[in-house]
C-alpha cells in the first residue's frame, strides 16, 4: 500500500497505480510553495484497470518502451530500452528469484512474461505486481472516495481549483508514461524488444496484446482484482 499525502489530500494507491504522476503534483506544488494551501480534507483510493496495469508494467519495467520518462523528483534517468527490473530486483521473494534473473527477462515477450507470472504464488509476487486488493483489506472505505485512475486528473484538477490552484502546468512532463499509438491495433503478444523499437507501441487494448489463453490464466490469475476494479468503478 502506498499513502501519498498531498497537504489535506489523502491518496491511497498500489504501485503502478498513478503513484509516479502524484508525487510528481506532491514536488512542484512543494517547489512553488503551494502545499501549505491545500486545507480541505479528502481521502481517495486509486484502482486501476488490471489490464492495463499488467500492460504499462511490462512496457515500463521490462521493455521500456520509447524510454523512460524520468520523474522530475529523480535523479537519474534510465537508458531508453533498457530494463529498470535491477532496480527492483532485490525486492523479489528468494523462492522465485531463479524465474526473474535479468538474462531471462530481457528478451521476453509479453507472453512469455505473463508465462513467468503465472508461475509465482500471486502473494509472493514484487509490490508492483501484488493485487490491489490488498489496499482494501487495511482501509476504512466509508471515509474514502474509490476512483478509476483514468478519472484521477480530473479529480485532481477539480479539487485544486477549489483552493485556487491551476496544477494543469505541472501535467505537462509525460515523466513515466509509454506513449501508445491509439489507432495501431495489432496483436504484439509475440514481440520482443526489437519489435518495440522498430514500431510504434500498440494501443493499449487486451486483444493487441492478451492471446485466449493468456487471458483466460490472466483473468483467473487476478480474479479479485478483475471483480473489485470492476465493482467499485462501475467499469
Amino acid at each position: 500500500m502506498n499513502i501519498i499525502d498531498i497537504g489535506k489530500l489523502k491518496v491511497v494507491t498500489s504501485l503502478k497505480c498513478g503513484s509516479t504522476f502524484l508525487h510528481n503534483i506532491k514536488f512542484c506544488l512543494e517547489k512553488d510553495n503551494l502545499i501549505n494551501n491545500i486545507t480541505m480534507d479528502k481521502q481517495i483510493i486509486i484502482l486501476r484497470n488490471p489490464y492495463d496495469r499488467i500492460i504499462s508494467y511490462y512496457l515500463n519495467k521490462l521493455i521500456n518502451s520509447k524510454g523512460k520518462r524520468c520523474p522530475i523528483w529523480h535523479k537519474n534517468s534510465v537508458m531508453e530500452y533498457c530494463t529498470d527490473f535491477n532496480n527492483i530486483y532485490q525486492l523479489i521473494d528468494d523462492k522465485y528469484k531463479h524465474l526473474y534473473e535479468q538474462e531471462l527477462l530481457i528478451n521476453l515477450s509479453f507472453t512469455d512474461f505473463l508465462d513467468v507470472l503465472f508461475k509465482i504464488d500471486i502473494n509472493h509476487l514484487e509490490p508492483h505486481l501484488l493485487p490491489q486488493k490488498q489496499i482494501l483489506n487495511d482501509i476504512n472505505l466509508n471515509t474514502h472516495d474509490i476512483i478509476d485512475l483514468n478519472s484521477l486528473t480530473d479529480t485532481l484538477i477539480n479539487y485544486f481549483n477549489l483552493h485556487n490552484i491551476n496544477i494543469i502546468p505541472y501535467l505537462n512532463n509525460h515523466y513515466n508514461s509509454t506513449i501508445y499509438n491509439k489507432s495501431l491495433n495489432i496483436y504484439c503478444g509475440d514481440w520482443k524488444i526489437k519489435d518495440y523499437k522498430d514500431n510504434d507501441t500498440p494501443n493499449n487494448t487486451i486483444y493487441n496484446y492478451f492471446n485466449e489463453e493468456m487471458l483466460n490464466k490472466f483473468n483467473n490469475y487476478y480474479k479479485d482484482d478483475i471483480h473489485i476494479f470492476t465493482n467499485y468503478t462501475n467499469n
